[in-house]
């Protein structure tokens, strides 16, 4: 059975093909993923990209990979698997360092895909700066995939993206 996040993706998808028609060379537009977790989303996207034989930049993969922040003030959780710490891929994966979920993310996506991807490790209040579009030549968005599990989160993302010029004309937004 197919899951919500991935019929959303599937529609996203939809729409970003109709709005490019034929084209086919998107190597000037960057894809972004927020929320990463164990690799599961950035490997959907480039798999559906390649199968449409769509180039695109690179993939930014955001994540603290240490689980989810503190929510903001005065918002209530669904449960206690939402509370700081929760969703850590170290602790999904069994390891402990940034070096071992990197390595377990980069061999589920592949080679090909291992190389077109750069992990951004982090609380997104800590890494989304002002200067790090520049720093690490960013891109504006062909696709924002915003697969994070608090309203803060959130929030940090897009405010990031509308500030630094991410999302353009064109930039199809998942969350």
């Amino acid at each position: 059975m197919e899951g919500e996040a991935s019929r959303n993706r599937r529609r996203a998808l939809q729409v970003l093909m109709a709005d490019l028609k034929d084209q086919t060379d998107c190597t000037g537009r960057d894809l972004y993923t927020f929320g990463v977790y164990t690799g599961a989303s950035i490997k959907f996207w480039l798999d559906r990209f390649a199968s449409l034989k769509v180039a695109t930049g690179q993939m930014w993969g955001f994540d603290s990979f240490e689980g989810l922040p503190e929510e903001a003030p005065g918002v209530a959780l669904e449960g206690d698997e939402w509370k700081p710490g929760g969703f850590s891929a170290a602790d999904q994966f069994g390891v402990y360092t940034f070096g071992e979920v990197r390595r377990r993310i980069e061999d589920f996506l592949g080679p090909s895909h291992a190389a077109k991807t750069r992990l951004v490790k982090g609380f997104f209040l800590d890494v989304l700066t002002q200067s790090l579009v520049n720093e690490r030549r960013m891109q504006p968005a062909l696709l924002i995939d915003i697969d994070v599990d608090l309203y803060l989160s959130a929030v940090q993302c897009l405010d990031w993206c509308f500030a630094q010029g991410i999302i353009v004309p064109g930039t199809v937004v998942r969350c």
